[in-house]
């Protein structure tokens, strides 16, 4: 098993899809994307993620502490050829959260496909 990340939240497409404006908008020292954490929220429901299994064109990208970043926090996030976040892909990923298709995105469809441990809960 590779690193191992946390998405708060229920194992459903909307939970597992970022949302325009909010995730798509990259903070001091994050990059934009779907956020998760490496440890599971206190008392609440999360998916456990192995980033190893993640499919191209998505990534984990660390946060960079050094520049603002919060320590233990990420986002996985479509990667461009350069290794960057593709913005453009990330923007049409986003823009299908509040759609009302059975059908799970496909960049949603590689997020569940990399959990490992669905509805974990951790103790505060």
């Amino acid at each position: 098993m590779g690193k191992v990340v946390f998405r708060g939240g229920s194992a459903t497409n909307q939970a597992l899809t970022p949302r325009s404006g909010r995730d798509t908008v990259g903070g001091p020292g994050q990059k934009p994307g779907l956020s998760v954490e490496d440890a599971g929220p206190a008392d609440r429901k999360a998916q456990k993620i192995d980033v190893s299994l993640l499919r191209p064109p998505l990534a984990y990208f660390p946060d960079d502490v050094a520049n603002g970043g919060r320590l233990g926090h990420g986002v996985i996030a479509p990667a461009d050829p350069s290794g960057d976040v593709d913005q453009a892909i990330l923007d049409e990923w986003a823009s299908h959260r509040d759609s009302q298709h059975d059908e799970p995105h496909p960049l949603t469809q590689i997020v569940i496909d990399a959990i490992v441990e669905r509805d974990v809960r951790s103790r505060p």
